[in-house]
């Protein structure tokens, strides 16, 4: 009987890592579920993917970006993937994943990170992806950011000290608490009604 299932890299869909990840406990008795993932794999597995056709391609991204908000989220990762295919969950948490054990450890300036992140994607109209957000809050001199003068902004390299997987990985999070959505084929970044809220000092991620 299978006791841990480790993924090293996340899974390109919530499906597929379900099915992995349920060999694990079919006992019923304790067993353990790790995943190792970065902002990186969604970079590798957008490359990957990048081959289907158009049709084929808009599903597994969106699959894919499903799969990064349970990997991201900040709720019961059980609750998510119940939710995730179509089943209600009667409980707030299952006190068993890390989320409800308590095992992730909350960020002192979450909501002064959450703000800068906010503010940029508005000083940026709203008209650009993940990968130049983070760019633009981490100060780079990419070719694509000079151009757009966008490190005359006053949201530029306001997190220059973190790390590229860190500022995507908030991102992600402000997503998965509809905080930010993302829209069209580009995944552009846009700031919800909610996240306003947070932009103002109403509501805490």
């Amino acid at each position: 009987n299978v006791r841990y299932v480790a993924h090293w890299g996340m899974p390109k869909s919530v499906e597929h890592y379900q099915q992995e990840s349920g060999r694990a406990g079919r006992d019923s008795l304790d067993s353990d579920c790790l995943l190792f993932h970065s902002a990186g794999d969604i970079v590798t597995w957008k490359r990957i993917l990048s081959d289907l056709e158009p049709e084929h391609q808009k599903i597994a991204f969106s699959q894919l970006e499903e799969m990064e908000s349970y990997a991201n989220t900040t709720r019961c990762r059980h609750r998510f993937l119940v939710e995730y295919f179509g089943q209600a969950f009667e409980k707030e948490g299952c006190e068993a994943c890390d989320l409800c054990l308590g095992g992730v450890e909350t960020h002192p300036d979450s909501l002064v990170i959450s703000q800068k992140i906010l503010s940029c994607v508005i000083r940026l109209r709203e008209m650009f992806g993940v990968k130049h957000t983070i760019e633009v809050l981490r100060g780079s001199k990419s070719a694509k950011v000079i151009r757009f003068s966008h490190h005359e902004l006053s949201t530029y390299g306001l997190l220059q000290k973190e790390s590229a997987s860190d500022v995507g990985d908030w991102i992600a999070q402000l997503c998965d608490q509809g905080f930010l959505g993302r829209e069209n084929e580009r995944q552009t970044l846009f700031v919800t009604e909610e996240g306003r809220r947070v932009l103002k000092g109403e509501r805490t991620p």
